[in-house]
């Protein structure tokens, strides 16, 4: 927080801002393809790939090496600026030594991975199951006893690690031993990477993501447009920042969600390296070489009044934001001057008029239900005001602070103890145990004494746990630094902070980040924002640049950063608010659905967001399931996949979409034919079929493929009774269960003159003629022939003594003769050969 003399026209404005992440192709200068990409250190960086293709990045350009083999360098890591590796598809491991790559060990088999551990070892392996072990000094082959080709490997110490292959096989290494494990995945994996030994990600076919949670894997995100594809690379900077790529698509992992990036879909992307969450780089076919920076799109919204220069900005443990200003005359008390607080971070209310004597408001510090907030009267006395009911009633609580001192910043450690830097013709630091009641002036040691002590400050301070740090400047001496302190007396000072920048303000932020506004100060201002994750000890840049001037005062709030800025003329003063890397994640609940058969009630879909955000579906396959208001509609038995959604909003991330498939079976119709009966040599009748069982107004016409009655009887059957079958019935929405009925094939018994039964025929089997002698002679006898079918194929007279008949011409099979004379009527089979 910066608050020395300002002597310009302070206008804020609210931005906010969104990702602006650009992937920008280098200059071609292979087009073999680069299978990987590693830093030995922020400028120096090697790409390997397709016939021994090497080249290096040395700070500002990438050039072309000399090839050091014929053969495909498939992975390349380094293990410090003065070690690195990187193997081959015919089994060369080479070594970098900080100046030159050399041939250290060849292998018996390709090598497709490469993975090091922080203790020096490594392991290398390829195929036909190939491994081999580095222990510091030497590689011992091996073979983990299965006959695969590896693609990717991580190991988290000598003793426990895994191997991906094909066919979504893993192979885990478990206290020396190795296990196939089936995690049923469609296809390969090509890379995995580990945050911890139980938290890591591998990608492959089908544009797939798994995640393995120190006990099983389970698939953690499918692409939603490109299914057909693959990814070959997973890289990941820690827990919340992740990137996995491949054939022309690009995912980012961010705190708990996956996000598909639109990217030139000719990229196929093999390899990734990151060096912090905003700048990274990608190798791929062709040569592709992709530099990675993500920017921020900053835009306006109008907020606080615009003559206020917000000095700070603070964030309440109940969730609130307070932002204190004052106007571009310091000294004269105004009407706007104050305390303003928001709940939403847009819409902002002063809620203090007791505060309108401060001229000059430095800074505030918000607590468990108490306010702190210092600033200056017209006779540039030092005022602490202190309002334990929200700001609305305020009294003063400066004892033990000096007259003038001027209080910069407030930060209170974890066990509550506030401190607070001031300048009284030379830097203070103070701490209070009571809220702020009383305070108590530390002695410390560490900073550089200028001869000039009104030439030093403390500019600001910030705390995580019980650490302290604070950006003291020294101007007479042309020091500047940011310093920490674990009892705030003996301070040292971080040596990696960012080369000529000036913190106005620092701020603990959540999970253990440090951040730093303010600007690089050169021949020109530029405003800064760095962020720490490691205790100060390393920075990178958060890109805020483009808004102009000093970034005053920055904190974190939920989803959003707040960034408040001044810069050196009256036009020129902008007030910030950015949303931040951190979107507040969010996941949706989403169970199994149960099995459903065609005709059943629309039922209610009742996934619910983390956020409380409603959450939407879609359906795969609507000619099965269609969503209507939020409820599943049956169209047709089959399957789809129901996919349940939440977009997110300005407060939260997109969830991950989950999926959940949908079996609808098909209802069961009953089919069943009525029993019917005829005399022995008739046809038969036809056959009456009903149904019951049709859902959704479906009828017989509906059906694919009409089921149909039968039976074995036919014309020349004898008397008895057969069943009727019914069979052939297809439908997509039906099963069908199927009643027989019987057919019942009456005797005749009663015949006139027995001597029609004794007729002769022969030969019987008949050739070619039949000869048909009556038993006795009668006259107007009528002599018919049946096929199988029941048609009559011959009729006429029946001859008193001999009647011929011509079989030549009919197929082979059962024939029924029937002899029709006034004494009665006869029946005789006649067997065609």
């Amino acid at each position: 927080m910066l608050t020395r003399s300002i002597f310009c026209v302070f206008i804020p404005i609210f931005l906010t801002f969104a990702v602006n992440a650009q992937w920008t192709e280098q200059v071609l200068l292979t087009d073999q393809n680069l299978y990987d990409i590693a830093f030995v250190t922020e400028n120096e960086g090697w790409a390997i790939g397709l016939e021994g293709t090497m080249l290096r990045y040395e700070g500002s350009e990438w050039k072309k090496e000399a090839s050091l083999t014929g053969n495909s360098f498939n992975r390349i890591t380094f293990t410090s600026d003065t070690e690195g590796w990187a193997i081959t598809g015919e089994g060369k491991i080479f070594r970098y030594n900080g100046t030159e790559w050399s041939l250290n060990f060849s292998a018996g088999k390709a090598l497709y991975t490469l993975h090091f551990l922080e203790t020096g070892e490594g392991y290398v392996s390829g195929s036909d199951g190939y491994i081999a072990y580095y222990s510091g000094s030497e590689w011992t082959e091996g073979n983990i006893g299965f006959d695969v080709i590896s693609l990717a490997s991580y190991f988290s110490d000598n003793k426990n690690g895994w191997i991906s292959s094909g066919a979504g096989l893993m192979y885990q290494f478990k206290d020396s031993v190795w296990s196939e494990i089936n995690i049923a995945a469609t296809g390969a994996f090509f890379e995995m990477d580990f945050i911890a030994p139980d938290n890591g990600y591998a990608v492959g076919f089908d544009n797939t993501i798994w995640h393995y949670d120190g006990n099983s894997w389970s698939l953690d995100y499918t692409s939603t447009t490109n299914t057909n594809q693959y990814l070959t690379d997973t890289y990941f900077l820690d827990e919340d920042h992740g990137w996995a790529g491949g054939q022309g698509t690009l995912f980012t992992y961010r705190y708990g969600v996956w996000q598909e990036e639109a990217i030139n879909q000719d990229w196929e992307i093999w390899g990734f390296h990151f060096t912090d969450p905003f700048n990274g780089w990608a190798v791929g076919s062709d040569g592709l070489l992709l530099q990675y920076t993500d920017l921020l799109d900053w835009q306006p919204v109008n907020a606080i009044p615009s003559n206020l220069f917000i000095t700070e900005i603070s964030r309440g443990p109940n969730g609130d934001l307070y932002a204190i200003g004052h106007t571009e005359n310091e000294i004269i008390a105004d009407s706007e001057a104050g305390l303003y607080r928001s709940s939403d971070g847009l819409n902002w209310q002063k809620i203090s008029s007791d505060l309108d004597l401060l001229a000059r408001t430095n800074t505030i510090l918000a607590l468990d239900g108490v306010l702190l907030v210092s600033g200056m009267d017209t006779e540039f006395n030092t005022i602490l005001h202190k309002s334990t009911d929200g700001g609305l009633t305020w009294t003063q609580s400066d004892t033990g602070l000096s007259e003038h001192t001027s209080m910069e910043d407030m930060a209170i450690d974890e066990n509550g103890v506030v401190y607070a830097v001031a300048n009284y013709f030379y830097p203070e630091l103070y701490k209070s145990e009571d809220l702020g009641d009383t305070w108590t002036l530390i002695t410390t040691s560490g900073f550089s004494t200028p001869t000039d002590v009104s030439e030093a400050d403390f500019v600001n301070i910030a705390a995580i746990g019980t650490t302290l740090f604070v950006f003291h400047q020294d101007t007479e001496n042309g020091i500047r630094g940011i310093y920490t302190s674990a009892n705030g007396m003996d301070w040292t000072v971080l040596e990696n902070t960012p080369d000529e920048l000036f913190a106005a303000d620092l701020h603990a932020g959540e999970n253990g980040l440090l951040y730093a506004s303010g600007a690089i100060v050169g021949s020109e201002i530029v405003g800064a924002v760095y962020a720490s994750s490691d205790m100060g000890n390393s920075w990178y840049d958060v890109y805020a640049e483009g808004l102009g001037g000093i970034y005053t005062s920055i904190t974190s709030w939920g989803t959003e950063l707040f960034l408040s800025t001044f810069a050196g003329s009256s036009n020129e003063r902008i007030f910030g608010v950015f949303t931040t890397l951190k979107p507040t994640p969010q996941s949706i609940d989403f169970g199994a659905l149960l099995s459903k058969t065609y005709g059943d009630d629309p039922f209610e879909l009742t996934a619910s967001a983390s956020s409380g955000l409603p959450v939407t579906y879609n359906s795969s396959n609507e000619e099965v399931a269609v969503i209507i208001d939020q409820s599943i509609h049956i169209n047709a038995a089959g399957s789809s996949i129901i996919t349940a959604s939440q977009p997110g909003n300005d407060s939260f991330a997109a969830a991950g979409n989950i999926e959940q498939l949908l079996t609808v079976n098909k209802a069961t119709l009953n089919v069943s034919v009525a029993n019917v009966s005829r005399k022995e040599g008739e046809v038969n009748p036809d056959f009456a079929v009903s149904y019951s069982g049709w859902v959704n107004e479906d009828d017989v016409n509906d059906l694919d493929t009409k089921p149909v009655a039968s039976t074995i009887a036919d014309v020349s059957s004898a008397g008895g009774t057969y069943p009727i079958t019914i069979s052939g019935g297809l439908d997509n929405n039906y099963t069908f269960n199927y009643s027989e009925g019987i057919l019942t094939v009456e005797v005749i018994t009663s015949l006139a003159d027995n001597s029609l039964i004794q007729t002769q025929l022969f030969p019987n089997p008949v050739h070619n003629r039949l000869m048909v002698i009556p038993g006795r002679s009668m006259a107007s006898a009528e002599l018919l022939v049946y096929n199988a079918n029941g048609m009559v194929i011959h009729n006429k007279a029946l001859d008193p003594v001999t009647t011929e008949l011509d079989f030549t011409s009919y197929p082979n099979g059962v024939y029924l003769l029937k002899i029709i004379s006034a004494e009665g009527i006869a029946f005789h089979r006649v067997i065609k050969e």
